[in-house]
Order: structure tokens, then C-alpha cells, then sequence
């Protein structure tokens, strides 16, 4: 039997996972001790976006080695990624009120959890690479 190496693009991401779970946990312990919400609320934003990206990083890995030019798709980052982040930030943010109507839609945090997922595997999907 072939002995089989851990890659380093699935370590990286438990690893990363662990530490951002953690930050987050002293976030939220900061936040019950000096009513700091901020950088809890942020955290609760980034960390699901940061699986996504890891999710998606070994197939963009793949992309980025192959010939050509890099470049940015710029209508899936807006589609999938901003349009998304604004009804997040209006559920946690609800006196910002920045589109009406959206605090209806993200109305649980395991829903956001998963489009800020999403958002996360289109954003880093968002960078590919153009033959030449």
C-alpha cells in the first residue's frame, strides 16, 4: 500500500479554520464583557467567507498554475459575492437599513452562514486565468 501525503491545501484550511473558531469565541467574550458587538458581528461575517474560499482554493490553485493571463471576473464577484455580503450586513446591521425588504430574506444566521459560504467559493472563484 502506498503511504498517502496530506497536502498542504487540506491542512491549511483546519488549521485556519481552528484559529478564525477561536478569534471568534474571544470576539464573542469581549463583546459580552464590554458590550463591543463590532468586532464579533465582523467575525461572524468573515469566518463562514474564509471557509468558502478555503473550499474553493484547491480547484483555484489548479487554475492559477495553468498558462495565461490572470484576470477577475467582475460580474460573479457582484453577483455572488457583494449583493449577498450587503443582505448579510443588513441583518446584523438593522438600523443600516441599506436595502428594504432584506431583513425578511436573511432572517436566520444558519442562512447567512451558508450564503456567506457560497460568497466565499465565488470570490476566490472569481480569479481564473484567460489563454493568451
Amino acid at each position: 500500500m502506498k503511504k498517502q501525503m496530506i497536502k498542504l491545501t487540506q491542512i491549511v484550511p483546519f488549521l485556519a479554520s481552528i484559529l478564525v473558531g477561536y478569534l471568534i469565541g474571544v470576539f464573542e467574550s469581549n463583546a459580552e464583557a464590554t458590550y463591543n458587538n463590532l468586532p464579533y458581528l465582523l467575525g461572524t461575517i468573515v469566518f463562514p467567507m474564509i471557509v468558502g474560499i478555503f473550499l474553493g482554493l484547491e480547484d483555484a490553485i489548479k487554475e492559477w498554475r495553468r498558462e495565461g493571463k490572470l484576470r477577475f471576473n467582475y460580474i460573479m464577484f457582484l453577483l455572488f459575492t457583494v449583493i449577498p455580503l450587503l443582505g448579510v450586513i443588513n441583518y446584523y446591521f438593522i438600523g443600516l437599513k441599506i436595502i428594504p425588504g432584506l431583513h425578511e430574506l436573511f432572517g436566520s444566521i444558519y442562512f447567512n452562514w451558508t450564503i456567506m459560504i457560497i460568497s466565499g467559493f465565488y470570490f476566490i472563484r472569481s480569479f481564473y486565468k484567460e489563454k493568451e
